[in-house]
């Protein structure tokens, strides 16, 4: 801004004095008038570095005088020193201003500048990505549990390893509900050291499994009250995985508490964009409506740095306890889920309800249900909840998913029974895209010289057809 202001002010003087030329050619003599006219472009500079630096501009003694002196030469070297300690201790707003200039913050839309060129040339990049890039197999696996609270001391080896310890995914996301009891003082400030205790029980346990072939460890992890998502990766590729951000969205009391709300994660792993969340949306057998639009706050109102939003990525899986429940008579879905009918209980179930009228989840899918209700149990039970409330049994706990790079190979539940829920886990394929950069970057400068260089009577088309990526050996 120093420099800028400088050169404004010279090229000001000299339109000033072209105009003064030609009407009032005596006024370029005027020592009062120039004297005026630098005093206004030093102000100018010394206004602007402050919006910008926290202190006067450089060079004002310059501006203000004409001539470069020993007192002007100091106070510059003081105002350096004075940028160089406001920079680096106080000034924040500077980058939320240039942030929110960008369009960066997590609540802004990305910025969008128009052009067509470049737009054009994107389009063509990603219509040829095969041309300039690899695919990758990946293994994910995602759990939820809600934990009512409780600590427990059962193996998680069931749950995490399903089919055998020699099946090692590249990734677990583990969601937990009810991580902490949801009372008032936890509401109000929320204890993490719940969230630390599983997360030594979840890296204990693949740390004693048997069989085992590959590190694991903590990639991020997040907490709103009692409900946490925790991202654990091999450790062989977290080289791989970049762009890792968290963020909440609380659904309580009208978005005010966070006893109810979600946790988000995403993260590019090679080139691929994946979201992934836990949830726990709001109870009660009749309010369907509330947790419809628990989904729709959190749809809206999660965002992630730079615009980024759920919809943003390529891959979203969530892991929740949605508590949506099933439209029976109590008597009717315990003697259908203990006789094993699930396919009578899947008919009357809120949640399919919900995704099947637009509702909630649109566009997402669930693995088929061949498993029975996961809530309500009595603790340390087979037996659904005998209390003096009477739950109705119901899947509460559930997986659901978008995204053509996944594919669903097992879902189901865990026999885990230290809370009045059972865990749910689901085991994913997934394909992800390593992208040849230098390969990248040599058809995009083929396809702009193209597209600019394309005169009215040649054929596009034809023209961007015989384009080839030849890579020097």
């Amino acid at each position: 801004l120093d420099r800028t202001n400088f050169v404004e002010d010279i090229l000001s003087r000299t339109a000033l004095e072209d105009y003064f030329m030609q009407t009032r050619p005596e006024w370029r003599q005027s020592v009062a008038l120039w004297g005026y006219h630098r005093e206004l472009w030093a102000e100018n500079g010394d206004a602007l570095s402050k919006i910008y630096a926290g202190t006067g501009a450089l060079n004002t003694s310059f501006t203000r005088t004409g001539k470069r002196t020993l007192a002007g030469v100091l106070a510059d070297a003081t105002k350096s020193v004075s940028r160089a300690y406001i920079n680096n201790f106080q000034d924040k707003s500077k980058q939320v201003a240039i942030d929110t200039f960008l369009g960066n913050l997590s609540q802004q839309k990305p910025v969008s500048i128009f052009d067509p060129i470049h737009d054009t040339v994107t389009g063509l990049l990603n219509e040829r990505i095969k041309e300039y890039s690899t695919t990758k197999q990946i293994q994910i696996f995602v759990g939820t549990w809600n934990l009512n609270g409780r600590s427990s001391s059962e193996s998680l080896l069931p749950w995490l390893f399903p089919r055998s310890t020699t099946f090692e995914p590249d990734l677990f996301v583990i969601g937990f509900q009810e991580l902490v009891p949801l009372t008032a003082q936890q509401i109000l400030q929320t204890d993490p050291e719940q969230k630390r205790r599983w997360e030594r029980i979840l890296m204990e346990t693949l740390a004693r499994r048997p069989n085992k072939r590959a590190e694991y460890t903590i990639l991020r992890s997040e907490q709103l009250v009692g409900t946490a998502l925790i991202i654990i990766v091999r450790s062989d590729i977290t080289s791989n995985i970049r762009k890792v951000e968290a963020a909440t969205r609380k659904t309580g009391l009208r978005g005010i508490s966070g006893n109810k709300g979600a946790v988000g994660i995403r993260l590019e792993y090679h080139d691929t964009s994946f979201c992934f969340l836990t949830a726990h949306l709001a109870a009660g057998h009749l309010n369907v409506e509330e947790r419809n639009s628990d989904y729709r706050t959190i749809v809206s109102g999660l965002h992630f740095l730079k615009g980024k939003t759920i919809g943003s990525h390529e891959n979203v899986v969530w892991a929740a306890d949605t508590n949506y429940r099933i439209e029976l008579e109590n008597e009717v879905v315990r003697h259908l889920a203990t006789s094993d009918e699930i396919d009578m209980l899947v008919a009357a179930d809120q949640l399919g309800a919900a995704m099947s009228s637009g509702a909630a989840f649109v566009g997402y899918e669930e693995g088929p249900i061949l498993f029975r209700p996961t809530y309500r149990y009595n603790l340390n039970s087979d037996e659904y909840d005998t209390s003096e409330k009477m739950r109705i049994p119901a899947w509460t706990d559930r997986i659901l998913y978008r995204g053509n790079s996944l594919d669903l190979e097992k879902y189901f539940r865990a026999e885990l029974k230290g809370s009045d829920h059972r865990p749910v886990y689901a085991l994913f394929r997934a394909e992800v895209q390593i992208v040849d950069h230098a390969k990248r970057k040599a058809l995009q400068k083929k396809l702009l010289q193209a597209v600019t260089a394309t005169g009215p009577d040649e054929k596009l088309d034809e023209k961007l057809q015989s384009l080839r990526i030849d890579m020097p050996m």
